[in-house]
C-alpha cells in the first residue's frame, strides 16, 4: 500500500492496525447496553474511503512519530509523565471494562428490577387538547352561546385559526406546559367537554376543548425492556464499581488523610 524509510506498509498490517485502533477504543469505554460491539466498530473501516483515510493517518502518525525520536522528544520528562499517566488511565479502564462485562441480567434479574421499581416507570395521565381563543375584547359568553357540541367548538378553531395552528396540544398531569403552565384543572373535564370560564395566560384568554385523555398507566416489561435492562445495568455498575474500589483501598491498604 505504502513504503516509506524503505519500509513497505501492506494491506495486512492496515488491518492489524485497524484491529488495535478499535481495541483502543473499546479498552477506553466502559461497558454497558450502548457501547458497540468490536464488529461494529471493525465494519466501519470496511469501505475504501475509510481504509484510504486510516491509510493516511498511520502514515501521518508514523511520520511524526519517527521525527519526534530523532529530536529526542521521547526523553523529555513532561513526555515521560505523560505516558504514565496514559498507561494508567488505559490500564484502569481495561480493568474496569472487563469486570463490568461480567454484568449479564437475565430475564429473571429484569423481571424482578422491573417489579421492584414499577413505580419509576409509571407513564402519567395525559390528554389532548384544543385552544379556542378570545380575541380583545370579546366575550365568552358570547363565544360559548353558539357551540352546543365538540363538533362546534372545532369548526369554530378552524374558521379562527390556520390549520396548522388548529392541531391538538399535549398535556401531562402534574407537569407545567410550556405555554399554558399549570394545566391540572384541565383534567376535571370529561371527553368532548369544554371550559365555560376563559383560561387565562398572561393578556390571552382562551376555551379549551378536552378531545381525550389517557390514564395514567405502568407499561409491560415487553414495552419498556431495553430501558429496564439500562437502568439495571446502570445500578449494578455503581455497585460493582463502589465494591471494587473498596476492596481494592483494603487490599493495599489505602488510608485517605484528609
Amino acid at each position: 500500500l505504502a513504503t516509506f524509510a524503505g519500509e513497505s506498509l501492506t494491506e495486512a498490517d492496515l488491518d492489524r492496525m485497524i484491529e488495535r485502533t478499535v481495541d483502543r477504543a473499546l479498552a477506553m469505554q466502559p461497558g454497558g447496553p450502548f457501547q458497540l460491539s468490536r464488529e461494529q466498530l471493525l465494519k466501519q473501516y470496511e469501505s475504501g474511503e475509510a481504509r484510504q483515510r486510516m491509510l493516511q493517518e498511520i502514515i501521518q502518525r508514523e511520520l511524526f512519530s519517527r521525527r519526534a525520536r530523532e529530536l529526542h522528544i521521547d526523553r523529555e520528562e513532561s513526555f515521560q509523565e505523560a505516558r504514565e499517566l496514559l498507561d494508567t488511565e488505559l490500564l484502569a479502564s481495561r480493568f474496569l471494562s472487563q469486570e463490568l462485562s461480567k454484568i449479564q441480567p437475565t430475564d429473571v434479574d429484569l423481571e424482578s428490577f422491573y417489579t421492584a421499581h414499577q413505580s419509576d416507570y409509571r407513564q402519567p395521565e395525559t390528554a389532548s387538547i384544543l385552544l379556542l381563543p378570545l380575541q380583545e375584547g370579546q366575550s365568552a359568553d358570547d363565544v360559548l352561546s353558539r357551540i352546543e357540541s365538540a363538533d362546534d367548538f372545532r369548526k369554530r378553531v378552524e374558521e379562527l385559526k390556520p390549520d396548522a395552528d388548529a392541531a391538538p396540544i399535549r398535556i401531562v398531569n402534574g407537569q407545567p406546559h410550556p405555554r399554558l403552565g399549570d394545566t391540572s384543572r384541565l383534567f376535571e373535564l370529561d371527553e368532548g367537554e369544554w371550559t365555560t370560564t376563559p383560561f387565562v395566560v398572561g393578556e390571552e384568554r382562551l376555551l379549551i376543548l378536552l378531545e381525550s385523555k389517557t390514564p395514567a398507566a405502568t407499561p409491560p416489561l415487553s414495552e419498556i425492556r431495553f430501558q429496564v435492562e439500562s437502568d439495571y445495568r446502570r445500578r449494578k455498575e455503581q455497585e460493582l464499581t463502589r465494591k471494587l474500589s473498596d476492596d481494592l483501598m483494603s487490599r493495599y491498604d489505602v488510608k485517605v488523610l484528609a
